[in-house]
């Protein structure tokens, strides 16, 4: 391998380690929504992870969601959420969820 490459591998190395690490704490995040549905009695249907959410409250340090699920009464729901943690509360501590916007639906346009 060429010395003139080498920076460039290293530098692609660490960039796509960070990218897994993201992604990752995406799904370890996506879990804490999951929970948050269950204990209010709803069933998830459907969560994406959206990157880089202009809505999101504070988006340098939350996670956010587009989400479809059924509430109690088995009506759909379209919401978005943010998922953070506290600044000084402990690395595998609960998670907050925070629901920006929750809508009914008749039908869900994916």
């Amino acid at each position: 391998m060429s010395e003139d490459v080498k920076p460039y591998f290293l530098l692609a190395g660490a960039v796509c380690i960070v990218a897994v690490l993201w992604f990752l704490g995406a799904m370890y995040f996506r879990e804490a929504v999951k929970r948050d549905l269950w204990e209010r009695g709803c069933e998830p249907l459907h969560i994406w992870w959206i990157p880089f959410a202009y809505w999101a409250k504070g988006w340098w340090n939350t996670i956010s969601f587009r989400v479809i699920y059924k509430d109690a009464q088995g009506r759909l729901h379209k919401a978005y959420c943010c998922v953070y943690q506290e600044l000084m509360g402990a690395p595998f501590g609960p998670r907050r969820v925070e629901w920006v916007k929750d809508e009914l639906r008749d039908f869900i346009d994916v």
